[in-house]
């Protein structure tokens, strides 16, 4: 398994194609990074409760959405190895990365220790918000920003609102305009489906990618060329949607 994980990392440390035509964060950003003399890890504290992305065309770029590892290192090298395979510029974690919570039994194959390596060997291509089994104890290690509640992504006219779904869900939705785009975890449900006034909003969740509920296999979301395509690990589309 070390060994597995090694060559996972060694293959995952790649230059992104990733352009951003602007990033905005909000809300009293306040980030403090330093490095310990006698480990030298880096550290990262912040207050984040957002994020802005203005990002290249539709049609010019390729992202992977995956939810709730749940610090399950199988399902973590799997979404890697999608990602890999799946050649994408960016993958957008929708929370829940390394705990269960202490109302659920520990995973089989739980080992947050390796998720938080393999995670962190690649944290230039990852873009996360916070699901609500990350704390403060979780950014501590993890060498990327896990504390923002949401994220805005914009590309061309269409807006991508990601969130985990414990605060932001179908009954508390956020101010959101016809045709955006409502991107959700934490049920474990793969979802595609319309939501509001003669279905104005498209809400899509990947499911887990560890833990996945009512029968549904481990998988995850692709966005390219303006289609939204959930598949399985293993590559097998399962349901899409386009754009418009």
């Amino acid at each position: 398994r070390a060994s597995s994980s090694s060559s996972n990392s060694a293959e995952l440390d790649k230059t992104s194609k990733f352009s951003l035509a602007a990033i905005q964060q909000t809300n009293g950003l306040r980030m403090m990074a330093y490095r310990k003399q006698k480990n030298h890890q880096t550290h990262i504290k912040l207050k984040q409760p957002s994020i802005f992305i203005v990002m290249k065309g539709v049609n010019e770029m390729k992202l992977m959405f995956a939810s709730d590892i749940h610090g399950v290192l199988s399902g973590c090298e799997k979404m890697l190895e999608a990602y890999l395979r799946e050649r994408a510029e960016r993958l957008i974690l929708l929370g829940d990365l390394l705990y269960h919570g202490p109302r659920n039994g520990d995973p089989q194959g739980s080992d947050p220790v390796h998720v938080t390596s393999l995670l962190n060997s690649i944290k230039e291509e990852i873009l996360c918000v916070r699901g609500n089994c990350e704390a403060e104890v979780d950014q501590m290690v993890l060498e990327f920003p896990v504390l923002a509640d949401y994220a805005f992504l914009m590309a061309d006219s269409t807006n991508m609102f990601c969130t985990h779904g414990h605060i932001f869900n179908q009954d508390n939705l956020p101010p959101l305009k016809k045709g955006d785009v409502f991107l959700y975890g934490h049920t474990h449900v793969l979802k595609i489906e319309h939501w509001g006034l003669n279905g104005k909003i498209l809400a899509i969740n990947p499911g887990s990618v560890s833990l996945p509920k009512e029968g549904n296999p481990p998988s995850y979301l692709i966005f390219e060329d303006g289609m939204f395509t959930i598949k399985s690990l293993d590559g097998e589309t399962i349901q899409t949607e386009l754009l418009g």
